[in-house]
């Protein structure tokens, strides 16, 4: 007897997108930073950041942000503006949260092409307005075994086959 595929993922409510950072700025807040992130439209889209744990890893300021520029990220975009620390942030970077063996926040990276949609593989994305936090962390990202970030079942992937990794992210991390 054939053994039955998974069920296909739930509709995905966030318009995430691999983008590439062309420039990071540290903020006068310890571990804020102010990237500007091609994300295949006409403009970079300004994303304000908080990462106090790379900042601690990254050695002397000015160093870490400098090694950011040119990674391959994923961006979610369907967010409000909000003002973060002074500046206009038009979305935000996925992030995993490692607790163990000590916090440490690790970007989400992908190598797709710049702009190319990021979802359950198999899935479908469906936008209805802006997403908040809320429905970020309702979606209940981790990262899974190999360092792929996963939805339930359903590993996330760009251009529907790339797979999207937190690669030093300890396996269940959460991410967002």
């Amino acid at each position: 007897m054939p053994v039955p595929a998974p069920p296909a993922p739930a509709p995905f409510p966030l318009d995430l997108r691999v983008g590439q950072i062309t420039s990071a700025t540290a903020l006068s807040k310890p571990g804020s930073v102010l990237f500007q992130v091609d994300v295949g439209r006409a403009e970079p889209v300004s994303i304000v950041a908080s990462l106090p744990s790379m900042q601690e890893d990254g050695g002397a300021d000015g160093e870490w942000t400098a090694r950011l520029v040119g990674r391959k990220v994923c961006a979610l975009l369907n967010l409000d503006p909000i003002a973060v620390d002074g500046r206009q942030s038009e979305g935000m970077l996925l992030v995993a949260d490692q607790l163990k063996p000590r916090p440490l926040q690790i970007l989400v990276e992908c190598d797709a092409p710049v702009g190319s949609v990021v979802a359950p593989k198999g899935g479908v994305v469906l936008l209805d307005g802006q997403a908040s936090r809320k429905v970020v962390q309702k979606q209940r990202l981790r990262v899974g075994d190999s360092g792929a970030v996963r939805r339930g079942e359903h590993e996330l992937v760009a251009g529907g086959s790339v797979a999207v990794r937190a690669e030093r992210a300890a396996v269940g991390s959460v991410v967002r």
